[in-house]
Parts: structure tokens; C-alpha cells; sequence
């Protein structure tokens, strides 16, 4: 069944290949994006006539996320499915120089990723969820990073925004089942070929994961028989599309946050 998806971040990297992911299986979208990313966001709409609705939103700003979520339900009457792509990563602290120690990162600096990453999230979901309850169901899907990343030296305080996100995640699914909306997560499992990483930090491209990786484990996110999945992480490394997909799904989806190893409480 065709649904109606809201992306954040999706006029370049993950966002735009995940937006055509879903666009290729039929569903609708509301493409999101700051101001400046008109030529991109008028691309997708024209490659995909009267599929794709666009708006500008920052999402550190909760009018402009409840007016993101407001657009959507006045062009397509409805919001299944809230994909959280947009984020800053650490190049936007260091740029193309070697990521500075903590205690040197600037307060402004810690605290802009941060309200994108983690409240921007926050924010732009509590605007979809009243639509979704309303409705009687939707899901949520959230892209963090790989554990490695969120707890690597130097990746302060781009990983921390990342483990909460996780956690929330978890959190989130659990209150949300009553309503019947889902929330899981979706990461490419490395460094990825997008601007997010630096030439600097990876001189050879074609080393890094590339994007596409997120399209069939998207796709299954958003078919039918994803319904009822909830408080899962799914791996795009890991998803291999040649599979079945139920072996695909066994090698690449786990349970969201981190498991603990033993049975004491920590």
C-alpha cells in the first residue's frame, strides 16, 4: 500500500537516496530541507510529478517543524511515516581539520549539533505523532550511526547525540504501541559517502559505504510487512539484497539501543 512519508534532510547524501528509495516503490512524500536547498528539493519534486511536496524547515525551530507536518497533511490528508535523516555531523565543528579534544569543542558549537541532532529530532516527532494517533498508526524511523562511532574518541559530541537518539528510540517504541505507530532505526553502518565525511578523513571514496545501501531495508521498512516491527536497528551494510529477504533480515536487524551483557543491573 502507498504510503505518505515526511523526510528531513532530503536534498542531499542518505536524505535524497532514501527519498528516491521510497519514491520508487510508489509512496508519497514531503521532502524537507533548510532554505538554500531549493535547486535540490526542485529536482526531486520535477523527477516525480505530483508525488513529492517540498518545504523548508530547520528543525532547531518547533513552529517551522509543526508547519513542515501541517503541509503534509494538507497536500496528501495524512503522515504514515516521519524518516528523521537530518543532522550535523562533526565536520561541522572541525571542518577538514583534526577533531579538536572535548574540553577545546566550543559551548556554541557542542550545543548546535546537539539541538539539531537530538532535540531537532525531538522536535520534528512530537509534531508528527498527534497526526499519526489521530490517524490509528505510523511509524517513526530514525537514522543514528554505528555503535563505534557513537562511543569513538573525537567524535564528541556528534556520537553522544547519536546514543541518545538510540535510546530514545527504544523509549519511544514502547510508548507508541498503544497507538499503533512504530519506531525503529536505520544506519548505513560506517562511514558513508556523503559530506558528512571529510576528503581529509577519506582521500579514496569508493572505500566508503555508499548510500545506496539504505534502499532495500528502507523499502522493507515501509511495506506492510514491516508492520508491527518496533524497537529494531537495521544495518544497510549488513542487508544483502540478493538475499531472501527474511536471511537479509536476520543478518542486519537487532534490537535498538544497547543490550546489555550481563543480567546485573547497570
Amino acid at each position: 500500500m502507498s504510503k505518505i512519508v515526511l523526510v528531513t534532510g532530503a536534498a542531499n547524501g542518505l536524505g535524497r537516496v532514501m527519498a528516491e528509495a521510497a519514491l520508487a516503490r510508489g509512496h508519497k512524500l514531503l521532502a524537507v530541507d533548510l532554505p538554500g536547498e531549493e535547486a535540490a528539493l526542485a529536482s526531486l519534486a520535477a523527477a516525480h510529478p505530483g508525488a513529492v511536496a517540498t518545504q523548508h524547515a530547520d528543525i532547531t525551530n518547533l513552529a517551522q517543524c509543526q508547519a513542515a507536518v501541517a503541509a503534509c497533511l494538507t497536500r496528501f490528508g495524512r503522515l504514515d511515516v516521519l524518516l528523521n535523516n537530518a543532522g550535523l555531523g562533526m565536520g561541522s565543528i572541525y571542518g577538514e581539520a583534526t577533531p579538536p579534544p572535548f574540553w577545546e569543542i566550543p559551548e556554541a558549537s557542542w550545543t548546535r549539533l546537539v539541538d539539531v541532532n537530538l532535540n531537532g529530532t525531538f522536535r520534528m516527532t512530537r509534531s508528527a505523532i498527534p497526526a499519526m494517533i489521530a490517524q490509528g498508526g505510523g511509524a517513526v524511523i530514525t537514522v543514528t550511526t554505528s555503535y563505534f562511532t557513537m562511543l569513538n574518541p573525537g567524535f564528541s559530541p556528534y556520537g553522544p547525540s547519536k546514543v541518545a537518539l538510540e535510546a530514545s528510540t527504544v523509549m519511544w517504541a514502547a510508548e507508541l504501541a498503544p497507538h499503533h505507530i512504530t519506531a525503529n532505526v536505520l544506519v548505513p553502518g560506517g562511514a558513508t559517502n556523503t559530506r558528512f565525511v571529510p576528503d581529509r578523513a577519506a582521500p579514496d571514496r569508493s572505500k566508503l559505504i555508499q548510500p545506496d545501501v539504505m534502499v532495500a531495508p528502507l523499502q522493507w521498512l515501509l511495506s506492510d510487512a514491516a508492520r508491527g516491527v518496533t524497537a529494531q536497528r537495521i544495518v544497510g551494510r549488513d542487508w544483502n539484497p540478493a538475499l531472501p529477504v527474511e536471511w537479509a533480515l536476520a543478518a542486519a536487524m537487532r534490537p535498538a539501543g544497547f543490550i546489555p551483557t550481563t543480567s546485573a543491573p547497570r
